[in-house]
């Protein structure tokens, strides 16, 4: 059996035509054939060729390329990163029941995580957060974060998650961007802080001198201001907006406290008609909360990929649409407030055909 030579060079002709045979020699002619090859004389007129391709990247577009990261592009990344861990099956998000979209997560001032009670999501949670504050160079308040488990879970396998976290567990969730979490039996006594809140306002607003037309302002653009998100998602209780509207209407009429009857020289009700009918455009909070919760309605209707929609639809009205949908047997208050809104909607849409 003959082993398999190797191929080697003997010699090579130099750029004078003469033959060299040492090693070193053939080196040298090697790397100087090889060095003009790839070398060149010198760029020019290269901005006269660059003029002549179209540009594909605008000024603005460069300028938006080059500048730094944002706080809210980390805070995107973020709900991204959450949502390829949940298409990974690394976290399982909520579902208020079945064939609806999972909800892994809520991000706006505060930050509400859904998964799993166990060990391996927490884990995979804690390297997303620990991702995000690193891109963000934030720091979780540990003091003020807090661990909500459902009924289901143990307290032994609470003990060891809450360990695992350092996050305290708290039986309720409180409130998340100013509304209640829960929902308990009595509405009235879960939103009178919101009553509390328009009666420091308007005392505050006592001690001082303030025309007609100053409190017209701020009865507007403030007191009235103060119910409106809550009630954008709630159907608050009557008597509470009556409260509310009493307080304000003592306030008009210059009343510096409950037990200081000032004479009402006209009805809330007719204050809160336009004023070229002779009111002062005041609002019915009753009315005006079913304005808002029928605003909602037609954001189910006009925007039915939205998360909010998908998930009540998914619920509530799944073979149907929402105008053809019934309150249905035990509903949240969330879709009972909305479908109640639903009449507004019906009676704008009956006068728009009849017109």
């Amino acid at each position: 059996m003959q082993r398999g030579q190797q191929n080697h060079l003997v010699g090579l002709e130099n750029k004078d035509g003469i033959w060299c045979n040492g090693e070193q020699m053939v080196q040298g002619i090697a790397t100087d054939y090889f060095q003009n090859v790839f070398s060149s004389e010198g760029v020019a007129l290269v901005d006269k060729v660059l003029d002549c391709v179209d540009r594909r990247v605008t000024a603005r577009m460069n300028k938006l390329l080059i500048r730094p990261v944002s706080y809210k592009e980390v805070k995107e990344g973020f709900s991204e990163m959450l949502r390829k861990a949940e298409l990974r099956k690394s976290i399982h998000g909520i579902r208020i029941c079945r064939g609806s979209p999972p909800v892994s997560h809520f991000f706006a001032d505060d930050m509400m995580v859904f998964c799993k009670a166990s060990r391996k999501e927490l884990e995979h949670v804690s390297d997303i957060l620990r991702d995000y504050l690193s891109a963000s160079d934030q720091m979780i308040n540990l003091q003020k974060s807090a661990m909500f488990f459902c009924k289901n879970t143990g307290p032994i396998l609470k003990s060891k998650l809450s360990t695992l976290m350092a996050i305290p567990v708290q039986a309720d969730l409180g409130r998340y961007m100013g509304l209640p979490a829960k929902n308990g039996k009595s509405k009235t006594e879960l939103f009178n802080y919101i009553r509390d809140k328009v009666l420091m306002t308007l005392a505050g607003w006592k001690e001082k001198l303030i025309n007609q037309a100053g409190k017209e302002v701020l009865l507007l653009s403030v007191a009235l201001a103060l119910p409106t998100y809550a009630m954008a998602c709630f159907r608050l209780p009557e008597g509470l907006c009556h409260q509310i509207e009493a307080a304000m209407a003592r306030f008009w009429w210059g009343s510096k406290s409950c037990n200081d009857r000032k004479i009402y020289w006209m009805k809330w009700s007719r204050l809160c008609k336009e004023k070229f009918k002779g009111g002062l455009g005041f609002r019915n909070l009753t009315d005006y909360n079913l304005a808002l919760l029928a605003k909602q309605g037609w954001r189910l209707m006009v925007s039915p990929k939205c998360l909010m929609a998908r998930v009540m639809k998914s619920k509530y009205f799944k073979g149907c649409d929402f105008m053809e949908a019934r309150l249905g047997s035990n509903p949240s208050w969330v879709w009972r407030s909305i479908w109640e809104g639903r009449k507004v909607l019906e009676a704008g849409m009956s006068c728009a055909f009849v017109g």
